[in-house]
């Protein structure tokens, strides 16, 4: 059952649980009189309310759910990095140190961090991510990652040595500032300027507002700027790999105690877990603090309903079943959906989490996540062919010539996080867009795992003295029931 099928509060009748699978993480839930029956996926348990022909009724299990907050697991073991909900990224400043463009730009893409993925020299998107990237170079100069050191005029924004995706040209923003798939950028006046003469992409001067941009500096030329150095959320929210001198941040919807234990051998009760080795399992507590309530969840297992549209795809192995294929866009919301948690939780702050599909030849093409019909995060993707990491997840070639797809490029998976604030009905609307410009057999993209929760920072879970290995996370409540998190698993390196 797809999360659409919940409905809000209201009358509630009496069902009963006919059965939990522990090894799906599921739970079968049916009607009194037989009529129905329901699987559902673990992660959403917890009081829920589920419609059936009109008829809503409540779910209630005494199991928690547990989860790693894998963004506050990055900024806890990288201090210097901070993470911007609103724009899906992490981003490490140089702070009043400076150096030329050149090895700001390579210093950057040679930069892993704690996150896993290449970074970049830092890229600005839309007006939120150009305040945010403003905020930390408070009004001093600073590069940002742009150039038109290859073609005058043409300024396009850089991965390192890679040049790739052009967001403005002679004819911008005049001739193309209505385009619906225009690029953003935040041009000073009178800028850029400087002809042959300037090529370097600069945020701040004197005589321009705080934010502005402008062109700076002959080619090659040693003058020194701050930097930042991004690293794409998508990408690095995927590397759920750890040293063991590191602690993890878990979070679950009830008080209990988290559980990390090491792969392979069956695990029932808690018992099963303390009797084994002290290198194959950690715990900590978690307490009422530290909790967090999943407010919707939808894995698209089963058709989607809700969404302005609810295609539905299986391509097997880890996209089976997932909200898509979509394809050609102008970058507006393709498919949207609005979530109603009651006025009871208006101006609460949520999470939204979900994994995005990058589905065969994508070439630099954007893909960006509306909330509340604002654009929210602008993200050029590149398929497996290219020079360009993205850091996704490579998951094989699912999608080819046998259902639709495109031969010969693997498919890759990015994971989002970020927040939203409920409006004054408690609201939150979710739309994804995309400007690709071929065929859907040539390129699309798709959505799976979408959850929704309440915002907390989690308790941290140390990984010290663990042996090399998989692990899987597991929640207790007081009285002993034990669950296994969904969907989340980590190695420890």
């Amino acid at each position: 059952m797809g999360g659409g099928d919940f409905a809000g509060y209201g009358h509630s009748d009496t069902r009963y649980i006919s059965g939990y699978d522990q090894t799906t993480t599921a739970i079968s839930v049916s009607l009194t009189d037989g009529s129905e029956l329901y699987t559902i996926p673990f992660v959403m348990l917890q009081s829920l309310i589920v419609r059936n022909a009109g008829l809503s009724f409540a779910v209630n299990m005494t199991k928690p759910v547990a989860q790693i907050n894998l963004v506050e697991t990055a900024t806890s073991i990288a201090s210097s990095l901070s993470y911007n909900h609103s724009t899906g990224s992490f981003y490490f400043s140089s702070g009043s140190y400076g150096t030329n463009w050149n090895n700001a730009t390579l210093s950057a893409a040679n930069s892993h961090v704690a996150v896993g993925v290449p970074g970049h020299l830092v890229h600005s998107n839309n007006a939120v991510e150009n305040a945010y990237i403003a905020s930390i170079y408070n009004s001093n100069p600073g590069w940002l990652g742009g150039s038109d050191k290859n073609n005058e005029g043409t300024w396009q924004w850089y991965y390192g040595s890679t040049a790739a995706e052009t967001f403005s040209t002679p004819l911008a923003p005049a001739t193309l500032e209505f385009a619906p798939d225009k690029k953003y950028d935040n041009w000073g006046n009178n800028e850029p300027n400087g002809g042959a003469n300037e090529v370097y992409l600069q945020m701040n001067h004197p005589t321009l507002p705080s934010g502005a941009w402008l062109d700076n500096l002959p080619l090659n030329s040693g003058l020194t700027n701050r930097y930042i150095v991004e690293y794409e959320g998508s990408g690095a929210l995927n590397r759920l790999a750890y040293s063991n001198g590191v602690s993890i941040k878990v979070t679950s919807t009830e008080a209990g105690t988290a559980y990390l234990v090491k792969s392979g051998t069956a695990v029932n009760t808690v018992s099963d877990i303390t009797s084994k080795a002290d290198a194959d399992w950690n715990s900590t507590n978690i307490t009422s603090a530290a909790t967090n309530t999943v407010l919707a969840f939808e894995n698209f297992d089963s058709a989607p309903t809700g969404w302005s549209d609810n295609s539905h795809k299986v391509l097997g192995g880890s996209m089976n079943g997932f909200l898509g294929k979509f394809d050609q866009g102008w970058g507006s919301a393709e498919t949207r959906k609005t979530f109603n948690f009651g006025s009871g939780r208006a101006g609460q702050v949520v999470k939204i989490e979900f994994d995005m599909y990058e589905i065969d030849s994508w070439d630099g093409e954007k893909f960006n996540v509306l909330i509340n019909g604002n654009l929210t995060s602008s993200v050029n993707y590149h398929n497996s062919l290219s020079s360009i990491i993205d850091g996704g997840i490579n998951v094989g070639d699912l999608s080819n010539s046998s259902n639709g797809g495109l031969n010969g490029y693997a498919e890759e998976i990015h994971h989002y996080s970020l927040q939203a604030t409920l409006d004054s009905l408690g609201e939150v609307q979710i739309g994804f867009g995309s400007v690709l410009n071929q065929d859907i057999t040539d390129e699309s993209w798709g959505i799976d795992n979408l959850q929704i929760t309440t915002v907390n920072s989690g308790t941290s879970l140390s990984l010290a003295g663990l042996a090399v290995g998989d692990y899987s996370l597991y929640t207790a409540n007081a009285s002993g029931a034990l669950s296994l998190a969904s969907l989340q698993s980590i190695a420890v390196i």
